[in-house]
């Protein structure tokens, strides 16, 4: 019943139910599902969480899945897609991917076995969910919302990447200051402290 009430559909968001763009991404077809997406936060979400602080990282996340249902969504409208039911957080996932790659190229994963750099992992997974997409292959619309994850995440980050180059740090309302932090290494974002003390990609 819970999954029904919060899984996407796009007729249904059409017809008012716009909360199902939120609350798929917190669904989850069953337990293997959920642990593959919760292993994927908790090696790159820690990443984001300790530079951004706790609340932007889980905004940042939630639009990351809004992307991907939205994504879905159109693609249902204009036919590409067939209707059904959609849930899961690797919309989500995709886009912590994506802005790691863009801020921390030195971290190092295994997919498929095999260990490769982050940005050599997410531009593979870029290529296989587009050609599955293009393809109209099986779980399609599960990677509609990963290649749209993926993408705003990864604009994101190199959006604020652009701009504290500039020397004008994107702050946007809801990003938690550093000033509540103490101690001598409180206005240093996560990442700065990783180059500084030789832990990227560990």
């Amino acid at each position: 019943p819970l999954t029904l009430a919060g899984a996407m559909e796009t007729s249904l968001v059409l017809h008012g139910e716009v909360w199902r763009l939120i609350t798929s991404q917190y669904l989850h077809a069953n337990v293997m599902h959920l642990f593959v997406n919760m292993l994927g936060l908790y090696f790159l979400g820690r990443y984001l969480e300790h530079d951004w602080g706790r609340r932007k990282f889980l905004i940042f996340y939630t639009i990351c899945g809004m992307a991907g249902n939205v994504f879905y969504m159109l693609l249902n409208l204009v036919g590409w897609l067939g209707p059904g039911f959609a849930v899961g957080a690797s919309g989500c996932i995709l886009g912590v991917l994506g802005a790691c790659a863009v801020l921390f190229p030195g971290i190092q994963l295994i997919v498929f076995l095999f260990p490769m750099n982050i940005r050599t992992a997410a531009g593979l997974f870029l290529a296989l969910y587009t050609y599955n997409l293009l393809s109209r292959g099986w779980n399609a619309g599960g990677d509609a919302a990963h290649l749209a994850g993926m993408v705003v995440g990864a604009g994101y980050a190199f959006w604020t990447k652009r701009s504290e180059r500039r020397g004008r740090p994107f702050r946007p309302r809801w990003s938690i200051p550093w000033r509540h932090r103490t101690g001598p290494r409180a206005r240093i974002p996560f990442r700065r402290r990783q180059s500084t003390a030789g832990l990227a990609g560990k």
